[in-house]
């Protein structure tokens, strides 16, 4: 199945703001979800990203399921991804949308369905 991963990449524009305490809608996006130690929260902070346009497609990748789609999003093999733009390895936030539609956002401990 084909995986397409999206995560919210900041832009030199948005490190500046960050850089100058100046309030940044991605920052503060990737902020949120990095430190739902509870796991609660991951996929509604998504889902409004989402709404927000935050997300940035990086690449598709070709795997049985989620845990393989992180697996190889983090070691590879690189032939099973399609680069498309831009990307660091998957982690917490980024959202995971296969081929059948369904979303889900990397949480704190496995993943999340994102509505």
């Amino acid at each position: 199945m084909k995986y397409s991963v999206y995560q919210i990449s900041l832009s030199d524009k948005d490190i500046n703001e960050v850089n100058a305490e100046q309030p940044n809608a991605k920052y503060k996006a990737k902020m949120d979800m990095q430190f739902d130690f509870a796991g609660r929260g991951v996929a509604g902070i998504a889902s409004e990203a989402i709404n927000n346009d935050l997300y940035t497609k990086v690449c598709i990748i070709d795997a049985d399921d989620l845990d393989t789609v992180f697996n190889i999003g983090n070691v590879g093999p690189e032939h099973k991804i399609e680069r498309v733009s831009k990307m660091h390895s998957i982690s917490i936030g980024d959202v995971i949308i296969a081929s059948d539609g369904s979303r889900n956002v990397v949480s704190n401990f496995g993943f999340q369905e994102v509505a």
